[in-house]
């Protein structure tokens, strides 16, 4: 009868270790762009902000890099357009094509800065939460199992 409490202890012991999910979150650059992973699986980015809005902290962040994103768009479609305005105006001869370049490369490059900090922020927040998670989920259990000469012992440490 003993041995029937010990084996189901055991079991759930692993069972229960095998249920507790880290939430912590991964962020792997591709060619494609920015994968986050939370365990094993991908997440989409929306998921990724559920995540990050438990944590008071990091959501300061995540808000941070949120307002940043928006204008990038707009920004680079107006950049695109002139880039492509200016390239049209100097093929046609047309000096002022130049000015429409001017402003185009000024248009992209605060694009790029957008997106490098608004990345740089959310990156941020990540690591805020990912230390949060590492700081609640630490719970100290502990499973040894003790052998000597006359007798077995198994002790849990909670």
């Amino acid at each position: 009868m003993l041995n029937k409490i010990y084996f189901l202890f055991v079991l759930l012991l692993v069972y229960g270790s095998g249920i507790s999910q880290t939430d912590t979150i991964k962020i792997k650059k591709t060619f494609f762009g920015t994968v986050y992973s939370v365990g094993d699986k991908s997440k989409s980015f929306g998921k990724i902000s559920k995540l990050i809005k438990e944590t008071p902290e990091a959501d300061y962040y995540r808000e941070k890099a949120f307002k940043q994103n928006v204008p990038i768009l707009p920004i680079n479609l107006v950049g695109g357009a002139l880039l492509y305005l200016g390239v049209k105006q100097i093929s046609n001869g047309y000096n002022s094509g130049w000015a429409y370049l001017g402003g185009s490369v000024a248009f992209i490059t605060s694009g790029i800065l957008l997106k490098n900090a608004s990345n740089r922020n959310l990156k941020e927040a990540i690591l805020i939460h990912n230390k949060q998670v590492k700081a609640n989920n630490h719970t100290g259990q502990e499973l040894k199992i003790g052998i000597s000469t006359s007798k077995v012992s198994l002790v849990f440490n909670f």
